[in-house]
C-alpha cells in the first residue's frame, strides 16, 4: 500500500503483509478483479473515518518483449523453446522458478526434476538463488527435454508460445506477469502473501493448480478437505506430482486454463479507458495535483 502523504507515513510489517498509512489515505495495489468484497470493506472502512482509499492493479509495466536472443543467454534459451514447441507443440514447455527470494528445499526440487523426466514433461528451470547438484543438473543436461539456467528474462519466456505453464512460489508480481502473458500458474506458495494467493485463485477461482508441499503448508488448520491429508514427505510430493501431471493432460487442465484466461481478460481490461484502475488513477491525479 502507498500513502497520500509521504510526510505522513507510518509502517506496521508484520510477517506476511506491509501496510501503510498516510495522513489523507492509502492507495493499495489491489483488484475488485480478485478481490471484490475485500476491497468494498476497505472503502468503506476508509470512507467512516474520512480518509481516502483508492486501488490500481496490475501495476506492470510492460514494454513489447524483445527477442530472446539479445538477452544474456537468451540464444541457449530461444532455441530450447523453438525445439520443445517443434517436438512437442505449442504452450507444452513448463516453467518453473521460485524469484530471488524464495527456493524450495533441494530434495523437494529433486523429486520435482525427476518426475518430470520421468514423465517426458519438457521443462525450463530459473534458479537464481540455488545451485544444483551436480548430479541434478546432469539428469537435465541429458534429458534432452529440459533446460536450467540461473537466470532467465521472465516475461519474454512467458511470452513465448511455447510456455503452457508456469510453476511459481505466487508471488504477486509473478502472478501479473502470468496473466499479462496468460500463462496459467501451478502455485507452490512458501512465505508471505503466497498462501493466500494459491488459496484464492484455486477455491474462488478454480484458476490454477497448486502443489501444498512448501514451508506454509505444513502449518494447521490444514486445508485439504478436496484431496488427501498432508505427509509432507519426499514421497507425498512425489505422489501429489504424479496426480498434477496427469491433471495437465486433461479436462481439469483445460478448464483451470479457462478461468485462468478469464480472470487475464478482466485484468486486461481495467487499465482501457473507463476500467477501475484508469478511473481510480485519473480521479487521484485530478484531486491532488491539478
Amino acid at each position: 500500500m502507498l500513502q497520500l502523504n509521504l510526510a505522513a507515513n507510518s509502517l506496521i510489517q508484520t510477517d506476511t503483509q506491509l501496510a501503510c498509512f498516510g495522513e489523507k489515505g492509502t492507495i493499495n495495489i489491489a483488484t475488485s478483479v480478485l478481490e471484490k468484497e475485500t476491497i468494498e470493506c476497505l472503502k468503506d472502512h476508509f470512507q467512516s473515518i474520512g480518509k481516502e482509499y483508492i486501488n490500481i492493479a496490475p501495476l506492470l509495466i510492460v514494454p513489447e518483449p524483445s527477442n530472446l536472443r539479445e538477452k544474456s543467454d537468451g540464444e541457449e534459451i530461444q532455441t530450447f523453446l523453438d525445439t520443445m514447441q517443434a517436438q512437442f507443440d505449442v504452450r507444452s514447455v513448463v516453467y518453473i522458478s521460485f524469484g530471488t527470494f524464495f527456493w524450495p528445499e533441494i530434495t523437494s526440487v529433486s523429486a520435482v526434476i525427476e518426475e518430470f523426466l520421468e514423465e517426458q514433461m519438457p521443462f525450463l528451470l530459473a534458479h537464481p538463488v540455488a545451485e544444483l547438484p551436480e548430479e541434478l543438473a546432469g539428469q537435465i543436461s541429458r534429458s534432452g527435454i529440459a533446460k536450467e539456467v540461473t537466470w532467465a528474462p521472465q516475461q519474454q519466456v512467458l511470452a513465448h508460445s511455447a510456455t503452457g505453464w508456469f510453476v511459481t512460489h505466487g508471488g504477486w508480481n509473478s502472478m501479473q506477469e502470468a496473466f499479462r502473458y496468460r500463462v496459467p500458474l501451478i502455485h507452490w506458495p512458501i512465505a508471505a502473501e503466497q498462501p493466500l494467493n494459491a488459496a484464492l485463485l484455486s477455491l474462488k477461482f478454480n484458476a490454477v493448480f497448486e502443489v501444498r508441499r512448501g514451508e506454509r503448508g505444513t502449518k494447521k488448520p490444514y486445508r485439504c478437505g478436496d484431496g488427501p491429508s498432508p505427509a509432507f514427505t519426499d514421497h507425498s510430493l512425489r505422489k501429489e506430482l504424479r496426480a498434477l501431471l496427469q491433471s495437465l493432460k486433461g479436462d481439469e487442465a483445460r478448464r483451470v486454463r479457462g478461468n485462468f484466461e478469464i480472470i487475464a481478460d478482466r485484468l486486461a481490461s481495467v487499465w482501457e479507458d473507463g476500467g477501475e484502475a484508469q478511473k481510480a488513477f485519473e480521479g487521484f491525479l485530478n484531486r491532488h495535483f491539478t
